[in-house]
């Protein structure tokens, strides 16, 4: 409520939202922000340093969240390690200078939140020293060592993959350890090969995480019976196939996962990883990247009582046709097709009901979108880019037999049409 009366102030703005329409990000008005860095200061919540003045900077001392734009550096001669001992929240952005030796974490024993995820230099047996830790982002450019797990109070782990190569076969990041960390609500893990993967004595290994919720990714090799059972409080999955498995997942145990996300090294063109994986009917965000399709797929995931969002990328549909049939996606909001191998869609607005948002990009072999798409009374947006020119006109062609009946609300954007 206050946050949208400060939007309607123009005060600050929206800057992303999700695809169930909800606030992802706000940005703020410059005037606005250099209130609040004043206010943030003059009650000592939080100290910004940028190029703030010497007199300033000595009053360091005082603050428990520091954050740093510029270059870090423990050897400024008015900015002391000493002066900072006392922090609680220590966020960096941009670089540490490089003449500076990395900084002495290890001397920050009450820090609970540290963000270096901008960082590329910094030493882990130092990190590891700070037990008080709740959340901690970090960019790595090697497998984190079991040792991760001395961090016992952390909550939050969230890194990001450092390496530069794009290519499947370098830079196997694998992250063990972590089922010596009870406190651990969320894993996250960014980058093309950065992945939880147990490692030796971990295989044999069955801890029941109950606090964990957030998981993201993890091999589906790892994924058996024993170790779902030791994620009964999941919400929130992602899944890397890293390898072919000859069992089925049944994530249905999983009462609470609500988001899954599930990606590929290498296209699925047989069909056979999404064949022995089965959905939690509790699931409402679905993402399916470089997987091969067959119909019967799209038809029990259309029998999710729950899903609202489904994202298809970069996906294979083995007979090039998707038809939708009667009782499925029922509570579907938003469809983002991108990239897909498919030639023929047939739908109508029964099958959609409640769609609010239709997205597809890059779909240059499919023939036309369904006119009948357009009769769905809860649609608001369809996006169409860099599609083939007949996607673009079936757009235009929704959009025109839509205004004959006196609806002016849909809104339908070409971006891009491909020639």
């Amino acid at each position: 409520m206050y946050l949208k009366a400060l939007v309607d102030r123009n005060l600050i703005f929206v800057s992303q939202r999700g695809t169930n329409g909800n606030v992802k990000s706000y940005s703020i008005h410059d005037l606005l922000r250099d209130l609040c860095v004043r206010k943030a200061r003059e009650e000592k919540f939080l100290f910004i340093y940028s190029q703030a003045d010497d007199d300033l900077r000595r009053s360091i001392s005082s603050f428990c969240r520091l954050c740093y734009h510029g270059p870090f550096s423990i050897v400024d001669s008015s900015t002391s390690m000493e002066q900072i001992r006392l922090a609680r929240s220590l966020l960096l952005f941009n670089g540490i200078e490089k003449q500076v030796r990395p900084p002495m974490f290890s001397e920050l024993r009450l820090l609970r939140v540290l963000d270096i995820s901008s960082q590329s230099s910094w030493q882990l047996e130092e990190i590891l020293q700070l037990v008080n830790l709740r959340y901690l982002a970090l960019t790595v450019y090697q497998s984190l060592p079991s040792s991760i797990s001395r961090l016992c109070n952390l909550q939050t782990l969230f890194a990001r993959h450092g390496g530069s190569s794009f290519y499947y076969g370098n830079n196997l990041f694998v992250i063990p350890g972590i089922l010596d960390m009870p406190e651990l609500r969320h894993i996250k893990f960014k980058g093309r090969r950065t992945y939880v993967e147990y490692h030796g004595e971990d295989k044999n290994r069955f801890v029941v995480l109950d606090k964990l919720q957030t998981l993201s990714p993890i091999a589906i090799s790892q994924l058996t019976d024993k170790v779902l059972e030791t994620l009964p409080n999941l919400e929130e999955l992602g899944i890397l196939w890293d390898k072919e498995v000859d069992h089925v997942i049944d994530l249905s145990r999983l009462h609470k996962l609500h988001t899954l996300k599930c990606t590929t090294f290498k296209y699925d063109r047989r069909g056979n990883l999404l064949s022995n994986l089965i959905f939690p009917p509790s699931l409402n965000k679905l993402t399916l990247g470089r997987f091969a399709i067959m119909d019967h797929h799209m038809n029990e995931i259309g029998k999710l009582p729950n899903l609202q969002t489904l994202k298809l990328r970069r996906c294979f549909f083995r007979s090039g046709k998707w038809e939708v049939e009667d009782g499925e996606f029922c509570r579907l909001q938003f469809l983002l097709m991108e990239d897909l191998s498919l030639v023929n869609w047939a739908a109508d607005d029964t099958h959609f009901p409640r769609l609010e948002h239709l997205v597809i990009r890059l779909c240059d072999r499919l023939k036309e979108i369904p006119l009948a798409i357009g009769d769905i009374p809860t649609l608001k947006v369809i996006e169409v880019y860099k599609c083939s020119p007949s996607v673009a006109a079936s757009a235009r062609g929704i959009q025109e037999a839509q205004l004959d009946i006196g609806n002016e609300d849909l809104q339908v954007r070409i971006l891009e049409e491909n020639k």
